[in-house]
C-alpha cells in the first residue's frame, strides 16, 4: 500500500473519530436522548434564541429541561388560534393588528373583552403577544360566548359551530382552538372539531379531580391542560386527574390586561393560561411540519416530547394517576430556520 494511500486513510479515520466524539457529546444531554429515542428527531440543528431579561417566566420555563431559567425565548409564528371566551381586547399593544373579526353570541364586538378578569385577552397574549407570547405573528380570532368564567351549553355550541365553518373555509389544518373558559360544558361540537383540528382546553380551577366532566370528550384530538407554578409544583388552584394530558405554567404569570391598551396584569393564575401555552407551542412549532392535519398526532408529539417527572404533584393528584408531564417548547433546540419558520428535522 502506498504512503499516500495510508496517509489518506489516516486522515479519514481522524475525521471520523472527531465526528463520533462530537456526536457522543451531543447525546450526553438527557433530553436529547429522550427525544432521539422517540425516533422522531434524527439530528440536532442550530438554536436561535432571543435573550430578554424581562421575559415571562412561564415562557422561559418551556424551552429547557431543568428548572433554572436562562432568560431566553424563541419567537416563531404562523396560523390562526380561535380563542373561545369573553372576547379579546384588539387594541392592546401586545396583540398589534392581529386580532381578526370573530364571532359574538350577543352581537357585541368580539374584539372587545367583556370578562371580569383578563382570561381571553390574557390567554391571547400568551399565545401571540409581542413580548409576552410564544408566537408573535399568529392571528387571534375571538369567539365571544360568555362574559363570565362559565358558559351555557347553547352559547358554546353555536360558537364552536361558527368556528368549524370558519376553519373549513379559511384555514384548514392551520388552526388551533383554545377554550379560554375554566368551566364549560362538554358539547358535541368539541368532538366534531377535534376530528380535524387540535382543541386545547383547561382542566379547570377548582383544585379537584373533575375528570368525570371530561368523559364524553374525544381524547384523540383534545388536549386537557393543568397548571404548574414557578417552582414546578402543581398549582393550588388547578384541577387534576387521569384526564389531564399535560401540565404547563399557569400560576402568577404576566398577561395582557383586558382593561388597558398597554398595561400588563401580573400574578394572574388559571389553567386557561396553561392551556394557552400549549396552544402557543402547537401553533408555533407543529404547523410548519404539517402535523396539524392530524390532531391526534399533534397531541401525541406534544405529550410524548414533554419533560417527564419534573413536577411535584399533590398526593391527591398522584393517587388518581395524574400524569407528570411538563410542556416543552420543542422548537428552540431542534429546528431549521427558514424565513422565520420552525421546522423539526426529520
Amino acid at each position: 500500500v502506498s504512503t499516500q494511500s495510508t496517509g489518506g486513510m489516516n486522515l479519514f479515520l481522524s475525521v471520523l473519530l472527531a465526528i463520533l466524539t462530537i456526536s457522543a457529546s451531543f447525546l450526553s444531554s438527557s433530553h436529547d436522548q429522550q427525544i432521539l429515542q422517540g425516533n422522531w428527531i434524527t439530528h440536532r440543528v442550530s438554536r436561535r434564541a432571543v435573550v430578554d431579561s424581562g421575559v415571562n417566566w412561564a415562557l422561559d420555563r418551556l424551552n429547557q429541561v431543568t428548572h433554572s431559567l436562562d432568560g431566553k425565548v424563541d419567537f416563531v409564528a404562523n396560523g390562526d388560534v380561535y380563542v373561545v371566551g369573553s372576547g379579546v381586547r384588539a387594541t392592546h399593544s401586545e396583540l398589534g393588528d392581529r386580532v381578526r373579526k370573530g364571532y359574538s353570541e350577543d352581537g357585541s364586538d368580539s374584539r372587545e373583552d367583556c370578562g371580569a378578569g383578563h382570561l381571553s385577552t390574557g390567554a391571547s397574549s400568551i399565545v401571540g403577544g409581542m413580548n409576552l407570547g410564544l408566537s408573535r405573528d399568529t392571528n387571534i380570532i375571538p369567539v365571544k360566548v360568555s362574559c363570565s368564567n362559565s358558559v351555557s351549553y347553547s352559547a358554546l355550541s353555536r360558537g364552536l359551530q361558527w368556528v368549524e365553518r370558519q376553519i373549513r373555509a379559511n384555514s384548514p389544518h392551520r388552526a388551533v382552538v383554545l377554550i379560554a373558559i375554566p368551566n364549560f360544558p362538554m358539547v358535541p361540537e368539541l368532538n366534531t372539531l377535534a376530528q380535524d383540528t387540535l382543541v386545547v382546553v383547561p382542566a379547570g380551577d377548582d383544585a379537584a379531580n373533575n375528570c368525570n366532566a371530561f368523559k364524553s370528550l374525544d381524547t384523540t384530538g383534545v388536549v386537557v391542560v393543568a397548571s404548574s407554578d414557578i417552582n414546578d409544583a402543581q398549582s393550588s388552584h388547578s384541577n387534576y386527574g387521569a384526564c389531564v394530558d399535560i401540565w404547563a405554567p399557569g400560576e402568577s404569570v404576566t398577561v395582557a390586561s383586558s382593561s388597558s391598551d398597554t398595561e400588563a396584569a401580573t400574578r394572574e393564575s388559571s389553567t386557561v393560561y396553561a392551556a394557552a401555552a400549549v396552544a402557543g407551542v402547537a401553533i408555533k412549532n407543529l404547523i410548519t411540519m404539517n402535523q396539524l392535519e392530524e390532531p391526534f398526532l399533534t397531541k401525541s408529539l406534544i405529550t410524548s416530547h414533554s419533560t417527564k417527572g419534573a413536577l411535584t404533584l399533590s398526593k391527591a393528584a398522584s393517587k388518581v394517576n395524574t400524569v407528570n408531564k411538563l410542556l416543552f417548547d420543542i422548537c428552540p433546540y431542534y429546528k431549521l430556520v427558514d424565513h422565520g419558520k420552525c421546522y423539526v428535522a426529520q
